[in-house]
């Protein structure tokens, strides 16, 4: 959803977050695989899931400026929601973005309403093929 406010190495390096976290409870289900796969399309930068790194060992440093900070972070608050974990990940995350609390809250708030969308899209769409 906020992919186009980064280049392709900060899309790089927020597909290999997201991997990383998504794969970290052994689990993925398929809320978790319809967003990854969302991702993919979004980045332009290939449409397998095999394609992305799965690691967390990034360089941050490429996430320079507020705007690609809080799309990163954005990001992967989402996929938490879907996910219904790994709050712990992101606030380490976001501590060495050193994003601020209240920014952080912000950023929780569109989250949740994003997920919020997504669900009620996948919900209605399950419904009408059904």
């Amino acid at each position: 959803m906020f992919l186009h406010l980064l280049n392709d190495d900060q899309k790089r390096a927020c597909m290999s977050l997201v991997g990383a976290m998504v794969t970290r409870d052994g689990m993925v289900d398929s809320a978790e695989t319809g967003y990854l796969k969302q991702l993919m399309i979004e980045s332009g930068l290939g449409r397998s899931l095999g394609e992305i790194s799965s690691t967390d060992d990034v360089d941050l440093g490429l996430f320079n400026t507020s705007p690609t900070k809080f799309a990163v972070i954005a990001e992967l608050l989402i996929m938490s929601i879907l996910d219904a974990s790994e709050a712990e990940y992101i606030n380490v995350l976001v501590d060495r973005l050193k994003i601020g609390s209240d920014d952080h809250v912000a950023l929780c708030r569109v989250a949740e309403d994003a997920a919020g969308a997504l669900a009620k899209m996948r919900s209605s769409s399950s419904s009408e093929m059904g």
